[in-house]
């Protein structure tokens, strides 16, 4: 616990400094230059599309969420807006990992004849992307005191975390109970 508490002191030491940012952006730009390298490896290839998409909304999520707790880089009045942000990216980035993960563990769910369950999905999520714009749907109240966000669920908020959740589930299911080449070589 002792060595614990000491890290934490540590980084919220190193946070506090100038300096403190660097890693963290640092880190998306790795993650985008992977995400376009790998892209332009091969541009026609689905999986290397889908990898990119996830990538660029795995990056922009973590870039509002980010935003959202920095009220004295982007004023408080914008902090709001990247509350929303982190809102409505969090059902996009769920959504390529699921293709990614679907795709890359050869499930039937990525033929070319279930464009149509595709498109469906994205329907399905278009809610979750939208509503955090639009009035109190998913969240309320939006409130910034003592540095701290503090905000209230809306109607549309069983929705938001059932598809988010649904999403994560089912991609890590299918790349762990699905019988992908890297597991067929170990299973008995």
């Amino acid at each position: 616990m002792i060595v614990a508490d000491y890290l934490f002191l540590l980084c919220g030491t190193i946070r506090d400094t100038m300096f403190g940012d660097i890693p963290i952006f640092l880190l998306l730009a790795a993650n985008m230059i992977l995400g376009v390298g790998i892209f332009l490896r091969n541009p026609r290839s689905r999986a290397n599309q889908l990898y990119a998409f996830f990538v660029a909304s795995v990056s922009i999520w973590a870039l509002s969420n980010y935003f959202e707790n920095e009220p004295d880089i982007v004023g408080r009045e914008a902090l709001a807006f990247f509350l929303r942000l982190d809102f409505a990216f969090a059902p996009i980035f769920y959504h390529f990992w699921f293709r990614f993960s679907s795709l890359f563990s050869e499930s039937t769910l990525e033929k070319p004849s279930r464009r149509f369950l595709h498109t469906l999905l994205l329907i399905i999520s278009l809610p979750a992307v939208i509503s955090p714009f639009v009035g109190a749907t998913l969240i309320s109240g939006i409130d910034f005191s003592d540095n701290v966000i503090h905000f209230g669920i809306g109607p549309l908020w069983p929705y938001y975390a059932l598809l988010i959740n649904t999403y994560m589930v089912w991609g890590l299911a299918l790349l762990f109970l699905d019988d992908h080449p890297l597991w067929r070589d170990r299973k008995p």
